[in-house]
C-alpha cells in the first residue's frame, strides 16, 4: 500500500545540528509499496468471521494494513513458506515492482532479560528444559557463537539473496534499553547477558550494514528512556560496543508499545539534552504538545509523547555520538493513550485501540514514518492460566497487572506471546482511531483455472503443498497414514529456496475410469490423489477416502508412525503458522526449544476443518 497522509501529526519546532553526521541513505518508506504478509492477514480471518458491525469493518481494514514480520527464531530464516523470511522475501520479489518488507531481527542470546513472556531460544547457558538460565555465570561465548552462525549470518545471507526487494530491519527490540536501565536486575546485569547483548548486537549491526537493508536500532519509548540520564546511558552504550553508526538510518520507537505519538514541542533545553518546555517552570503549560497521558512531566521526564522522544533521541545522539538519526514510530496499538491506569503496565492492556495508519506524512523531518511494527492481535504474553486451562510456562507477573486483559472476572485468559488473542484484537478494532483503511489486498490465489467442462485436471499435489498434504494425513492412522504420506511424497514437489517461487507446470492426472465400487479410484492411494487441492477441503476428503476405501487398504505397514503433534508459532488453529515435518515438530521438547507452541495431533483435524 502507498503511504497516506494523516493530519493529526504536527511539529512546532525542531532544529538540526549541522556538525552532526547525518543518518545514512534516504527515507526507505517513501515512493515504495509496502508488503502486506498473507500470513499476518490470515490471522484476522477467524476474528472477522465472529465479529459484526464496526468491529468487523475495522478488522477487515486492519487485515489489509502493512505491518512488520518478526523473525524471532532461527527456523523462520530459511523457511520458504509465507510464514518464513525467505518465503516472504520471495513473494515480495515476485511483485512488480518488488514491495518493501519490514523485518524484526529478534533472537539475541538471553533475549528480553527483564521480561519473561518473550524470552528467546538462544541462551548463554541452557537449563535442562531448554530454556535460558539468566543467572548462570560466564562470558556467553557459546551463545554468541550460536547467534552469529545460526541466526545473524543466515539472516544476512537471506537479505543478500533478494537484492531487488527494499528491506527495513529493526534490530533487537528492548535489548539495549535493558542494558541502559536494568542492570540492577540480576537477569540483565549478569556478565553473560551483558556480553551477549554488547558483542552479539554489535556483530549483527556490523553484518547487516553490509547489505542493502535500511537499519533502525530499537530505542524503546519515551516512557522508558525519556529521562536525560537514561538517554545518556543508552547513547554511550554504542561507544563502549564499538559500533560504527555510519550505516544505520536511525532508531525505532515504541515497538509493540502503547505510548502516545502526540505532537513535537519547540526545543527549549533547560539542562544538557533535556527539553524543559513541558516541565515545571517551562513555558509549555496548556500546549497540546505537552499532553501527558502517563504523567511523565511530573517525574521530570520531558518525553511525554513519542514525537518529543524522537527529538530527544536526535539531540542526545548529536551530543554523545556526533550523529543525527532519523526515526520510525510504532503506531499499531497506541490509539488510546490514557487507557491504562499505570503506563508501566505493558502486557495486553484492555480498552486500547489501533493508532495512526502507516504513513510517511509525519509532520517532522526527524521521523521517517509511522508504521505498524507489531501486528495488532498478537498477544504480549500469557496469563498464569492459558486459554486451554493449562499453566503458562512463560508467565510474567506484568501480564497479571490490573490493566491486563484476563486479570478481571469474566475476561478470557491470554495466550502466549505472539499467539493470536481474539478478545484483544476486537477491542483494538472497536477503539481504532484512524479508520481511513487501505484498499483491500487481493488474497493470494493459484494460477487462473476457469471452470470449463469437462472437469479441470487436478493439481498433482493433494492439499496444494507438501506441508498441507502431510498435515492432512494426520487425521489417519496405521497403514492409511502410510499410504497418505506416500501420496504426498509422490505427488508434491520438494520446496526449494529459490529467490522467487514459480508455480509448477501442471501435469494432468490420468482421468479415472468409472469404478463400480464405492471407493473413488479403486484404492485409498488413488482416492487421496484425486482429493481437491484446497487445503481446507482436503482433510475432509482424506477422511472420507479412508471410510470409503477401508476394504482396499492393505495391512502392510512401514516404520512411519502418526506424528505426536507439531510446532506452531501463533496457535493450534492457524495452519500457516505451523511447521509439520520440520525438526521443531519432532517432539514437544524440540518445539519449546524453537520457542513454539506444541500442538498435539488430536488438534490437527479441528484446526484444518
Amino acid at each position: 500500500m502507498k503511504s497516506v497522509f494523516f493530519g493529526g501529526v504536527a511539529v512546532a519546532g525542531a532544529t538540526g545540528n549541522s556538525s552532526a553526521v547525518a543518518s545514512v541513505g534516504s527515507n526507505p518508506f517513501v515512493d515504495t509499496t509496502w508488503y502486506v504478509n498473507p500470513t499476518n492477514m490470515a490471522e484476522y480471518d477467524n476474528s472477522i468471521a465472529t465479529a459484526s458491525g464496526t468491529v468487523k469493518k475495522n478488522l477487515e481494514g486492519m487485515k489489509n494494513t502493512a505491518s512488520a514480520y518478526w523473525i524471532d527464531n532461527k527456523a523462520k530464516i530459511d523457511d520458504t513458506t509465507l510464514r518464513g523470511m525467505r518465503g516472504i522475501l520471495a513473494d515480495a520479489a515476485s511483485k512488480s515492482p518488488p514491495q518493501m518488507v519490514v523485518l524484526m531481527h529478534y533472537d539475541v542470546p538471553n533475549r528480553d532479560c527483564k521480561a519473561v513472556a518473550s524470552n528467546g531460544e538462544i541462551c548463554c547457558t541452557y537449563k535442562a528444559n531448554g530454556q535460558c538460565d539468566y543467572l548462570a555465570s560466564g562470558s556467553c561465548s557459546e551463545g554468541i557463537t550460536e547467534y552469529k552462525s545460526q541466526y545473524v549470518d543466515p539472516f544476512v545471507t537471506a537479505v543478500n539473496d533478494f537484492p531487488t526487494v527494499p528491506i527495513v530491519v529493526i534490530v533487537e527490540p528492548d535489548s539495549l534499553p535493558n542494558l541502559a536501565t536494568n542492570l540492577g536486575n540480576a537477569r540483565c546485569g549478569n556478565a553473560a547477558t551483558q556480553n551477549a547483548y554488547k558483542t552479539g548486537i554489535a556483530y549483527a549491526i556490523q553484518q547487516l550494514q553490509t547489505t542493502h537493508a535500511t537499519l533502525y536500532i530499537d530505542a524503546a519509548h519515551g516512557g522508558w528512556l525519556g529521562w536525560d540520564d537514561n538517554l545518556g546511558e543508552f547513547m554511550q552504550l554504542f561507544s563502549t560496543m564499538g559500533v560504527n553508526l555510519d550505516g544505520v538510518r536511525g532508531f525505532a520507537q515504541n515497538v509493540a508499545g502503547y505510548q502516545d505519538v502526540g505532537t513535537m514541542c519547540p526545543w527549549k533545553p533547560d539542562s544538557g539534552t533535556r527539553n524543559g518546555y513541558c516541565l515545571q517552570g517551562g513555558s509549555g503549560e496548556g500546549d497540546e504538545c505537552c499532553a501527558d497521558a502517563c504523567n511523565l512531566a511530573s517525574q521530570w521526564n520531558p518525553c511525554v509523547n513519542e514525537m518529543n522522544f524522537a527529538q530527544a533521541l536526535n539531540k542526545a545522539a548529536q551530543k554523545y555520538l556526533s550523529w543525527s538519526p532519523m526515526n520510525i514510530i510504532d503506531t499499531s496499538r497506541n490509539g488510546v493513550p490514557n487507557a491504562r491506569t499505570d503506563c508501566a503496565n505493558w502486557c495486553n492492556p484492555r480498552d486500547t485501540g489501533t493508532g495512526m495508519l502507516p504513513t510517511t506524512s509525519t509532520g517532522s523531518p526527524l521521523v521517517d514514518a509511522l508504521f505498524w511494527l507489531k501486528t495488532p492481535g498478537e498477544s504480549d504474553g500469557c496469563t498464569d492460566e492459558l486459554p486451554d486451562g493449562s499453566s503458562c510456562p512463560r508467565y510474567d507477573t506484568m501480564c497479571g497487572s490490573a490493566d491486563s486483559v484476563g486479570s478481571q472476572s469474566g475476561e478470557p485468559r491470554a495466550p502466549e506471546a505472539g499467539a493470536w488473542f481474539d478478545f484483544q484484537v476486537k477491542q483494538l478494532a472497536a477503539n481504532a482511531v484512524d479508520t481511513n483503511w487501505p484498499v483491500p489486498v487481493p488474497a493470494p490465489t493459484p494460477g487462473p483455472s476457469p471452470p470449463a467442462p469437462p472437469s479441470p485436471s487436478p493439481n498433482p499435489c493433494p492439499g496444494g503443498s507438501m506441508d498441507a498434504c502431510k498435515v492432512a494425513c494426520a487425521v489417519l492412522s496405521g497403514s492409511a497414514y502410510d499410504v497418505c504420506i506416500g501420496v504426498c511424497g509422490d505427488e508434491c514437489p520438494t520446496p526449494t529456496t529459490t529467490s522467487a517461487p514459480t508455480p509448477p507446470t501442471p501435469t494432468p492426472s490420468p482421468t479415472p475410469s468409472p469404478i463400480p465400487d464405492e471407493c473413488p479410484g479403486g484404492s485409498l492411494s488413488a482416492c487421496i490423489s484425486q482429493c481437491p487441492t484446497n487445503p481446507v477441503v482436503f482433510p475432509a476428503c482424506v477422511a472420507s477416502c479412508q471410510d470409503r476405501c477401508a476394504s482396499t487398504t492393505t495391512t502392510t505397514t512401514t516404520t512411519t508412525s502418526t506424528p505426536a503433534g507439531m510446532c506452531c508459532w501463533q496457535d493450534c488453529e492457524t495452519l500457516a503458522t505451523c511447521l509439520p515435518g520440520d525438526a521443531c515438530s519432532s517432539d514437544e521438547g524440540s518445539c519449546y526449544g524453537c520457542s513454539g507452541i506444541w500442538c498435539p495431533s488430536t488438534s490437527f483435524y479441528h484446526m484444518l476443518v
